[in-house]
């Protein structure tokens, strides 16, 4: 069976990072979800995500700037975690 790792990247609106995970799990639930939330930018609850099976916040968050080279860091750094924590 195919298993699809999701990446989400944010920096603001929590509430959508919510929603759009719930909607990925209702849709895909064998799926996994890594969240890189730069929280230096906007709070996120980490708590509410508990709920979901093998959804993965990124503890260890890159501070982001729009248009340098901090952007694809924070991903390479979340791709990373998914080759040494995730099996896909």
């Amino acid at each position: 069976m195919l298993k699809v790792v999701y990446l989400i990247a944010s920096h603001k609106n929590p509430e959508q990072v919510y929603r759009l995970v719930k909607t990925i799990k209702n849709g895909s639930q064998g799926s996994v979800i890594i969240i890189n939330h730069d929280f230096s930018s906007s709070f996120l609850d980490c708590n509410l995500f508990s709920k979901f099976k093998n959804v993965f916040i990124i503890k260890n968050f890159t501070q982001l700037n729009w248009g340098e080279f901090s952007i694809v860091k924070a991903t390479l750094n979340t791709f990373e975690f998914i080759l040494k924590n995730i099996e896909f």
